[in-house]
């Protein structure tokens, strides 16, 4: 029994170890680190390596090998790098915990613990612009650069408390304040009262209290004296580190990759190293002696020797590289070229209509060999000239042009839009420049159905052969489209025809018009017959698949001839011989005139297959179907 009482009393009285969180790593200067709003800030750091630091207890001047000590923090700088806006050091430092809804910083990074159980945390994690959230519950963690590990609500005091004796443990004060035995029920229960930094708590043996960031559980009640609890944080333990984009041992004269740079140590002395910086051809973009607290830098990339190992028959430097992604040069960085794509809101189909481009270069940077590339969808056609090509568009210049385009299909169509590439100066390029492109909005346009629709009428004179008999055809346009359309018109055999712009092909006459909607037009002609009979007159109006037709019939008589012999004794002046005077008379019968009319508006399947189609197949189809009413025609003269 005086064996378990020492054993009891050692437990009671020796502090209980508790661990630590730690990190060691590389942060940039001027940035802060610890708890946020407990923060240690890493200020500037001058020429001789000196870095100050910001604590909440006060300001130092601390040089590599020193620590600096807080309540909260111990903070220990190993080595430093010095560049033109601050530099990089390498720390080592302890801190106690992170709590649920608490922010870790470290330079650029940030680690929250959002919330946390028994067998898991959810931690957020960010680097600059790019978060991640993980569930947590065990192992290694990786993010970028940053690496390391969690202890999951951990154990920082196991042990008795004393009657009225406090227990200090972080920031918490822990006290066993009193106890109570209390029926329940018909049942004897024990409940014990526990102060939290002051803060008094009543529970019952067994059960747990959670307040202020802890969790105490309330295991035993020894006497009236001791009560046994184990007390947990409401938190995590860390363990992490942040490494450098590269850190490595590298020969004299040895290339290695860091990004889109080749790193060259091209001389070792004892002090330090000449360093050169190029891009993936070899071209030197930056070059200079670099020291033990000093770096080299280009376009994001900052380069430090760390150490320097001669080994008499190579020489070798540990080099410590640092990428900032966000800084390095990017083509586009100095250049945008602003491209719009204007057009009317309503379209046509298969009327023509504008669209304006403006192309403006809105950066600092001329832009070389710039190629314009209209990037239109299937059913829009560009049927005018424009600028495929630019040897040069300068800095704050913009060009202006116009693009007709043809809708060949209806409805609510996605346009497209106009693409520009060039060229822009670019040192990381083995050519020296980058091809970059820029693009306008994508436009939609509504196109209306294309609706032809004419009413053709015809209407001819009956006469005389070698008359000159009139023509009159009147197309009026019922539809919304404008054209152009072909009137042909197809003629009888031994006529002729006399109009103005006309084409004759063999028995066929052609015109080319446009009328705008709800506009009708007449067209005379004079047909020239050289046969008397009577005849059908056809015209044919075809504006792409739609054909409408219509024809007339003329009646042509021949000059009728009388012959009369006059009696000998009515005879003046009579001569010997049997002579006999012929008179002819020449009459003109008018006769009726029969219209016939004929309008086809639309087609059904075969017939629009026949009269389909473009160029020159639907011109060889409507040739065909020409020569097809001719020859209905001469059937009709025959009989």
């Amino acid at each position: 029994m005086k064996k378990f009482f020492i054993i009891f009393l050692l437990t009671l009285l020796l502090p209980y170890a508790s661990a630590q969180s730690v990190f060691t790593g590389w942060i940039r200067v001027p940035s802060q680190v610890g708890i946020e709003g407990k923060e240690i800030e890493l200020k500037d750091i001058s020429l001789d390596g000196r870095f100050l630091v910001l604590t909440p207890e006060g300001n130092f001047l601390v040089t590599p090998g020193e620590t600096v000590n807080s309540s909260i923090y111990s903070l220990s700088l190993i080595s430093g790098f010095v560049k033109e806006d601050g530099g990089y050091a390498k720390l080592n430092i302890t801190f106690p915990y992170i709590l649920e809804n608490q922010t870790l910083l470290l330079g650029d990074y940030k680690i929250s613990l959002i919330s946390v159980s028994d067998k898991e945390a959810k931690i957020k994690l960010l680097y600059k612009n790019t978060s991640k959230e993980i569930l947590y519950s065990g192992g290694k963690i990786e993010f970028n650069e940053l690496s390391g590990s969690f202890t999951i609500m951990p154990t920082i005091f196991d042990g008795y408390l004393y009657k009225g004796t406090s227990k200090e443990l972080y920031e918490w004060t822990v006290k066993f304040e009193d106890f109570n035995i209390t029926e329940v029920n018909g049942e004897l229960k024990e409940f014990v009262t526990i102060s939290i930094n002051g803060k008094e708590h009543w529970v019952e043996v067994g059960k747990t209290i959670e307040a202020d960031g802890i969790i105490i559980e309330v295991k035993d009640l020894i006497g009236s004296s001791y009560v046994k609890v184990t007390i947990k944080l409401k938190g995590v333990y860390a363990t992490l580190s942040i490494s450098p984009s590269v850190y490595k041992e590298v020969e004299e004269g040895k290339d290695t990759q860091i990004g889109p740079y080749l790193v060259r140590v091209e001389k070792v002395f004892s002090d330090g190293a000449y360093v050169t910086i190029r891009n993936s051809c070899g071209m030197i973009l930056k070059s200079r002696w670099v020291y033990t607290n000093t770096l080299i830098s280009y376009g994001g990339l900052y380069i430090g020797v760390e150490g320097i190992k001669d080994l008499k028959t190579k020489k070798i430097v540990t080099l410590v590289g640092f990428l900032e992604n966000e800084k390095i040069p990017k083509p586009e960085a100095d250049v945008f070229v602003n491209v719009s794509l204007s057009t009317p809101e309503r379209a046509l189909q298969f009327e023509p209509f504008n669209a304006t481009v403006v192309i403006k270069n809105e950066g600092e940077k001329d832009l070389h060999f710039v190629e314009i590339i209209p990037n239109l969808t299937n059913g829009f056609r560009i049927i005018s000239s424009y600028p495929v090509y630019i040897p040069e568009l300068k800095a704050k210049e913009s060009i202006r042009f116009n693009l007709t385009i043809l809708p060949e299909n209806s409805g609510l169509l996605k346009l497209g839009s106009i693409k520009v590439r060039g060229n822009v100066p670019f040192q990381l390029s083995c050519n020296g420049f980058a091809r970059i492109s820029f693009s306008s909005e994508i436009r939609w346009i509504n196109v209306e159905n294309a609706s032809p629709y004419y009413l053709l009428s015809i209407q001819g004179s009956n006469g005389s052969i070698e008359d000159l008999i009139p023509l009159n055809i009147t197309v009026a346009n019922k539809g919304n489209t404008r054209g152009p359309f072909t009137l042909t018109i197809a003629l009888p055999e031994h006529f002729g025809i006399i109009g103005d712009k006309l084409t004759i092909s063999g028995r066929f006459a052609y015109i080319t018009d446009s009328l705008k909607p709800r506009e009708n037009k007449t067209y005379s002609f004079f047909l020239i017959p050289t046969n008397d009979g009577e005849f059908e007159v056809l015209a044919a109006l075809k504006e792409r698949d739609y054909i409408t037709k219509n024809s007339t019939i003329v009646k042509i008589e021949a000059p009728t001839i009388s012959q009369t012999q006059i009696p000998e004794e009515t005879k003046e002046n009579a001569t010997p011989s049997n002579s006999t005077k012929i008179v002819e008379t020449y009459t003109k019968t008018i006769t009726h005139m029969e219209i016939k009319n004929t309008t086809i508006e639309v087609f059904p399947t075969k017939q629009k297959l026949l009269f389909a189609g473009g160029g020159f197949v639907g011109g060889m189809i409507f040739i065909l179907l020409l020569a097809w009413i001719a020859a209905k025609l001469e059937e009709r003269s025959g009989r």
